[in-house]
């Protein structure tokens, strides 16, 4: 079934210890040659076949927009930082699966559900009313 960010991200940590922003992005939005149940891909298809229109997915940057204020809220901590690999060159020329040569670059940080993240369910809903109260 189809979540709103909020409660997909809830669930995802809920069911992995650990998950970047990145990952969790990916996994909301969906794989496009086998999208999962609850990812938008999946839910598109459903739509299709009832003759509804499709959803748009959220790009990586509003997903990251959306995190923020659980960070706030104290919903999610920090709990540890990989570093990230990208294969040398041109991302153009490479093909991703036969790149033998990489490069360092950034951190890719990790975030788990805390125990206060669990009970709340109001703010997982809207987290920047829940931060920023209603106008």
């Amino acid at each position: 079934m189809f979540k709103r960010p909020g409660q997909f991200i809830k669930q995802y940590l809920l069911e992995h210890d650990a998950a970047s922003i990145a990952e969790m992005h990916q996994a909301y939005v969906g794989d496009p040659q086998s999208p999962a149940p609850g990812s938008i891909r999946y839910e598109n298809i459903q739509r299709k076949q009832r003759g509804k229109p499709s959803l748009r997915g959220p790009t990586y940057h509003s997903f990251y927009c959306y995190f923020r204020p659980l960070i706030y809220l104290g919903l999610v901590e920090l709990v540890g930082e990989e570093p990230m690999q990208y294969p040398k060159g041109d991302p153009a020329d490479l093909g991703f699966a036969v790149a033998t040569e990489w490069r360092q670059g950034g951190v890719r940080r990790l975030w788990r559900l805390i125990q206060a993240g669990i009970a709340d369910d109001v703010s997982w809903n809207d987290p920047y009313r829940a931060k920023y109260g209603s106008h």
